[in-house]
């Protein structure tokens, strides 16, 4: 028998990648990905909304169904926002929550 595995998820074994600032405009969509560490795995993920151009109650623009999971990479997460009439521009940041794997973070 091998030692014990890891029993819990918390702060020592998984860590929040904050993938950066994506934009989408009325003509075109882009994927926003939060990339994992090298050799770690994806545990979960989703977006955050930054700003919206045009005047859209944040919570019609949530509600909408605009808002695509492209895949896990494995190794991260993707989010695309599709192009909605009367949105305008999106700006968007794509988070992910990883697990640690050997060699850990400092």
């Amino acid at each position: 028998q091998g030692p014990a595995g890891i029993t819990a998820l918390n702060n020592t074994n998984a860590y929040l990648v904050n993938g950066g600032q994506t934009i989408n405009n009325s003509t075109s969509s882009n994927i926003g990905e939060a990339i994992c560490d090298s050799g770690d795995s994806v545990i979960n993920g989703g977006f955050i909304v930054n700003s919206l151009q045009n005047d859209v109650e944040i919570a019609e623009f949530i509600n909408a169904p605009i808002a695509t999971f492209v895949g896990t990479v494995g190794t991260g997460w993707q989010v695309e926002i599709g192009i909605v009439e009367g949105v305008g521009e999106v700006e968007f940041t794509v988070v992910a929550t990883c697990f640690d794997n050997p060699p850990l973070r400092p």
